[in-house]
């Protein structure tokens, strides 16, 4: 019979890696979206991700500078709104459609409630 172990230290590493549909690259500081942003790297801070409706995603704080100028996406020019954390995840889930798919449906649904609110 063999004897049992007691393990007294261990040292982990976690990583993650975000996966994005549509840009890998962060459009304002040229920095991959799995590292942080220029700015950040300077200030040793990792950096978050937001996305658009658009389904382009920029780093958090290259993106706080660009909304001060424009309520555009800078790839696509529509207009730029959040999309919800965890939001890409639940919609794709309940559905077999593809994301482009679901993103113009998301659209058209966005556009229908405009027009019915501007009336």
């Amino acid at each position: 019979m063999s004897n049992p172990f007691i393990v007294k230290n261990i040292n982990l590493f976690c990583s993650y890696i975000y996966n994005f549909p549509t840009n890998q690259d962060c459009t304002f500081c040229r920095f991959h979206l799995n590292e942080s942003s220029l700015s950040n790297q300077e200030k040793c801070v990792d950096s978050t991700v937001v996305t658009g409706f658009c389904g382009h995603s920029f780093h958090n704080d290259c993106m706080k500078l660009w909304i001060k100028q424009s309520n555009f996406c800078p790839l696509c020019s529509e207009k730029w709104e959040y999309l919800p954390i965890n939001y890409e995840k639940t919609i794709l889930d309940e559905s077999t459609q593809s994301y482009d798919d679901k993103i113009k449906e998301i659209k058209l649904e966005l556009k229908k409630l405009e027009i019915h609110v501007n009336k």
